[in-house]
C-alpha cells in the first residue's frame, strides 16, 4: 500500500515538474519572440561599419539602413563602388575605401571612422559582408593559390576586420549590445562539389564568429551569423565563368584525361542549380541583417531561404553515405572520362 501510493506521488510530482517546465519554456520563447520584434530606438544616433558594399548585399544593406536613419560607414573596394554610394545614399551614409585583403588598408579605413565619428561615440555594429566565389571547380583542377586568394578575403579578412575594429564596438545603453554580424552561407554545414575554398573559407568564418560569441558573450558585443542559399547576383555569375576559367587553365593532357563532356556536365549542373533556386529579391536576406543589427534580441544564427533551411535539415539528420548517395545520383559528382 505503501510503495503503491509512493509511486503515485512520484509520478504525478515527474509530471507536475514536467509541465512547469514546459510552461516555462513556452513562456521564455513568448518573451524571446515578442522582444525580437521590438527595434532599438534612436537609430539616428547609430553608427555601423560595414564591408563589401560596391554592389549586392552591402549595397542594399547600405540604402536600408540609410532610409531608417542611421550612419553608414560603406567599406567599398572600388573608386566606382564609392561612387555608387554616394549617388544612392543620403549625406548619412560615408562611403570609404577598403580592401580587407590588406591590413593597412583596413587600418586606414579605420582611421577614417575616427575622424569622422562624434566623440565618446562608437560604433554600433559591424557588418563582415565583403566576400568573393573564388575558384570553382574539381578540386584537382585547383591549386593553392586558389585557395590562399578566397581565404584571405573571406576568412582572413574578415578577422582582421573585426579584430581591428573590436574597441570601436561601443553601446551607451548598458541593457544593449552593439553587433557584430558576419555574412557566411548554408556551404559552411552543406559542403558543395567543385566549390571547395569557398566551402572552407565560410566554414572557418562560422567557427570563428561562434567561438567570438561565446568568448563575448560577458561582454556588451552580441554576434551573429546569417547563412543564405543562392541568391542571384554579380557573385554567383562569376561562379561560372571561374569554372570556365579552370577548365581552359588545365592542360591538353589533363582535358583529354576528363573529356569535354565532364566539364560541360558539370557546367550544366551549376547553371541549372541557380536557374531552379536562386532567388532573384534579395530582401530576406536585408531583413535578416536589420534584424541582427537593430532587433533588441537577435538570434544567434539567421538562415535565409527555403533552399538553405533544406540543405541545413539534410546535413543535420541525414547519414553522410545518403548524401553521398545522392551526390552522385544527381549528377552533382560526375564520372571523369578516364575512370
Amino acid at each position: 500500500m505503501i510503495d503503491h501510493d509512493f509511486n503515485e506521488y512520484f509520478v504525478c510530482g515527474v509530471i507536475s515538474t514536467l509541465f512547469v517546465l514546459l510552461v516555462t519554456l513556452i513562456l521564455l520563447k513568448w518573451w524571446r519572440f515578442m522582444r525580437a520584434l521590438e527595434k532599438v530606438d534612436k537609430l539616428d544616433g547609430r553608427y555601423i561599419f560595414v564591408t563589401g558594399c560596391d554592389s549586392g548585399f552591402g549595397e542594399e544593406l547600405c540604402i536600408e539602413l540609410d532610409r531608417l536613419g542611421c550612419h553608414v560607414f560603406a567599406g567599398c573596394l572600388t573608386d566606382e563602388g564609392m561612387v555608387n554610394i554616394k549617388d544612392r545614399c543620403s549625406s548619412k551614409v560615408f562611403p570609404i575605401q577598403l580592401d580587407v585583403r590588406h591590413h593597412n588598408s583596413i587600418q586606414r579605413c579605420l582611421q577614417e571612422i575616427r575622424k569622422l565619428i562624434p566623440k565618446n561615440k562608437g560604433l554600433w555594429g559591424l557588418v563582415n559582408n565583403a566576400g568573393i566565389c573564388g575558384a570553382v571547380g574539381p578540386t584537382q583542377w585547383l591549386n593553392a593559390g586558389d585557395f590562399k586568394e578566397v581565404l584571405e578575403t573571406n576568412l582572413l579578412g574578415a578577422i582582421d576586420v573585426t579584430l581591428s575594429t573590436l574597441p570601436l564596438l561601443k553601446s551607451e545603453n548598458k541593457y544593449e549590445s552593439c553587433r557584430i554580424v558576419s555574412m557566411t552561407s548554408i556551404m559552411a554545414q552543406f559542403i558543395s562539389p567543385g566549390a571547395l575554398p569557398y566551402c572552407i573559407s565560410k566554414s572557418s568564418l562560422m567557427t570563428f564568429c561562434n567561438c567570438l560569441r561565446l568568448e563575448l558573450s560577458y561582454s556588451k558585443i552580441h554576434v551573429s551569423t546569417i547563412q543564405p542559399g543562392a541568391h542571384e547576383s554579380n557573385f554567383t555569375k562569376t561562379g561560372l565563368i571561374s569554372l570556365q576559367k579552370s577548365w581552359e587553365r588545365l592542360s591538353s593532357e589533363e582535358k583529354n584525361l576528363y573529356g569535354l563532356d565532364y566539364y560541360k556536365r558539370i557546367s550544366w549542373y551549376e547553371r541549372t542549380f541557380l536557374k531552379i533556386f536562386a532567388r532573384k529579391s534579395h530582401r530576406k536576406v536585408i531583413e535578416a541583417y536589420i534584424h541582427a543589427l537593430l532587433s533588441k534580441a537577435p538570434s544567434r544564427n539567421y538562415i535565409v531561404g527555403y533552399d538553405a533551411n533544406v540543405m541545413c535539415l539534410l546535413s543535420l539528420y541525414f547519414p553522410n553515405f545518403i548524401l553521398d548517395f545522392l551526390f552522385r545520383i544527381t549528377g552533382v559528382v560526375c564520372r571523369p572520362l578516364s575512370s
